[in-house]
């Protein structure tokens, strides 16, 4: 056992500098502890009711092996773990590790870490407006807790599990973001960010957060990812976005004028003739960090990150993709001819859906 606690002791210590003081709030993927207020009274002398208790198991997940836990600690057996606060307070379950001197003890000043109430929800009570400083400071409580593993402590891009994932998480230092609706090399606006959260990007390791987290929550977490960026401090301004018109409907002569646009903007260099993303240039393209980059197949569109419709499509040619040799096309082309070749785009793949394969019949035929 004297390695097992050493290996308890190095982790919690770990995860406490990741921490810093935070205070609970149910999410996805935590345990709810919510005791019958009967059974506590028993227990706890002078006893008033309190919000259930939270354990953020995703977050001890990422951050400890299974069997720092179980079985030794905690029995993985529904009912099989009567956890007290008397007995957390002798040492026993969360006391093991929560004593002082591995990770933060319990008491009545730190009640707010463990139990459901958080600076987040005290903040949507506000009535006299928002306070931009107080909903970066409840960001960052999700922020800690939701995207420390693949951005980092300081958002650069670094987390632990960066190194496995393809394409590498955003780095918000350099404040440098594909999809925007500001001029290429402007930073994103706020809306940006919270769609971006919201819808994720397909294809990648970013989740839709959509559902997930309280659209609030999801605000509070772009508040703070602004703070993590060099240039957004130095701005004076908010970003303005760029303005345009309707777009045209999706005609034959709009489809075709768009694949005449394809073919002499050259955008079959990179996106292929077929535009399956298999063009003479798409070998050892890279995006402004030196990690490769893989040409979208523009016939697979649930794969667009930042959306698949004809305005996301339109967005893109219009904007670019920050960081990444996609070009913005809004001093090159009209809007007229960036909605034609959006219509384009978009006819490739109209109706085609993902092909979802069972492992016998990918077996079978990988292609």
């Amino acid at each position: 056992m004297p390695c097992k606690k050493i290996l308890i002791a190095s982790g919690l210590l770990f995860s406490g500098l990741l921490w810093g003081i935070t205070v609970a709030s149910a999410e996805y993927g935590d345990i709810l502890f919510k005791r019958p207020e009967a059974k506590v009274k028993k227990e706890v002398e002078g006893f008033k009711p309190v919000p259930p208790a939270v354990f953020p198991h995703w977050i001890h997940r990422i951050r400890f092996r299974c069997l720092v836990c179980h079985p030794f600690i905690f029995k993985m057996k529904r009912g099989a773990n009567p956890i007290t606060m008397v007995k957390i307070q002798a040492g026993e379950f969360c006391g093991k590790c929560h004593n002082g001197r591995i990770a933060f003890a319990l008491g009545l000043k730190v009640c707010p870490r463990c139990h459901y109430r958080s600076i987040a929800e005290k903040t949507a009570e506000q009535k006299d407006g928002i306070d931009p400083k107080a909903e970066a400071k409840a960001g960052k409580i999700i922020y800690e807790k939701w995207c420390i593993p693949c951005h980092g402590v300081t958002g650069r891009g670094n987390g632990p599990a960066a190194p496995t994932l393809v394409p590498k998480p955003r780095n918000f230092f350099d404040g440098v973001f594909k999809i925007r609706t500001t001029p290429s090399g402007e930073l994103p606006t706020d809306d940006d960010i919270v769609k971006i959260i919201e819808k994720g990007m397909p294809g990648s390791s970013m989740p839709a957060w959509k559902g997930l987290i309280t659209t609030r929550k999801v605000q509070q977490t772009a508040a703070y990812i602004k703070t993590l960026m060099e240039d957004w401090l130095q701005e004076e301004e908010p970003p303005e976005p760029v303005s345009w018109g309707k777009p045209l409907p999706i005609t034959t002569e709009s489809i075709s004028k768009g694949k005449e646009l394809y073919s002499t903007m050259k955008c079959w260099e990179c996106h292929g003739k077929g535009a399956k993303g298999d063009g003479p240039s798409a070998v050892g393209l890279k995006d402004d960090w030196g990690f490769p980059i893989k040409v979208a197949d523009l016939t697979q569109q649930w794969n667009f990150r930042g959306g698949h419709t004809v305005t996301d499509i339109f967005r893109t040619f219009t904007t670019g993709l920050n960081g990444t040799p996609m070009p913005a096309y809004f001093d090159v082309l009209s809007e007229e001819d960036r909605w034609h070749l959006a219509n384009f785009i978009k006819s490739l793949a109209m109706d085609k859906k993902p092909l979802l394969k069972t492992f016998w019949e990918w077996n079978q035929n990988p292609k």
